[in-house]
């Protein structure tokens, strides 16, 4: 059916080919799911009189529903406090202080994201059944969806990028402090493209300035 994909019983799932089977999940939770499009590929093929009843089995493990949720889509807790932020620094509400709140609020949730294992992108059993998740959030895309947006409403709204550089950097330093500096190299980068981003926009020297010597203070040292 069409919705968002919530959970995924991915043990279920590799349950149900025969031993020696792979199965690629096509989704994820968190993504969309539209009637008539793959939720997963299974190899080698299924015989044809099992495969009404193994594709029905596949479809009862992929709950499906109207609204994302957090239970398996860490990505969405993030795209909402990413929103409250953009929507905080749009012209028309222009509230920087519930940016703030919401920039470092975010940063506690990719502590939590980063200090906990990466989401595995393969599940195996004793039956020599594999399952491939190639579509789990990654640290990079964790990385480009938290900061990506963020840092271009920074453009020209310099103090706003001191505070995503000084959460960016409290973040480094958690992450850091529990063996994960390896990581950690993509929020990295994305600081470096919000002084880059501010000194691309119309902010005073004195603004780009102070910009540069957070980011100096926050990362030189790193």
């Amino acid at each position: 059916t069409d919705g968002w994909v919530q959970q995924i019983d991915r043990r279920g799932l590799l349950a149900l080919t025969d031993p020696g089977s792979t199965i690629r999940l096509e989704t994820d939770a968190g993504r969309y799911a539209i009637r008539g499009t793959a939720l997963c590929t299974i190899w080698p093929a299924v015989a044809d009189d099992r495969l009404t009843e193994i594709t029905a089995d596949a479809r009862r493990r992929v709950h499906v529903g109207s609204t994302r949720t957090m239970s398996e889509d860490p990505g969405y807790g993030i795209r909402q406090l990413v929103d409250v932020a953009l929507r905080a620094l749009s012209p028309g509400i222009n509230d920087p202080t519930t940016a703030q709140d919401a920039i470092f609020h975010l940063g506690t949730v990719l502590v939590a994201r980063l200090t906990s294992p990466p989401a595995p992108t393969a599940y195996g059993d004793d039956q020599d059944r594999h399952l491939l998740t190639p579509h789990a959030l990654t640290d990079d895309d964790l990385a480009e969806l938290a900061l990506a947006e963020l840092r271009g409403a920074t453009r020209n709204l310099p103090t706003v990028a001191i505070y995503l550089l000084q959460m960016i950097g409290l973040v480094v330093d958690a992450a850091t402090a529990n063996g994960g500096d390896d990581r950690v190299e993509a929020f990295r980068r994305h600081a470096r493209l919000i002084v880059d981003t501010v000194n691309a926009g119309d902010a005073l020297d004195i603004d780009r300035r102070r910009v540069q010597d957070t980011f100096d203070n926050v990362f030189k040292a790193r």
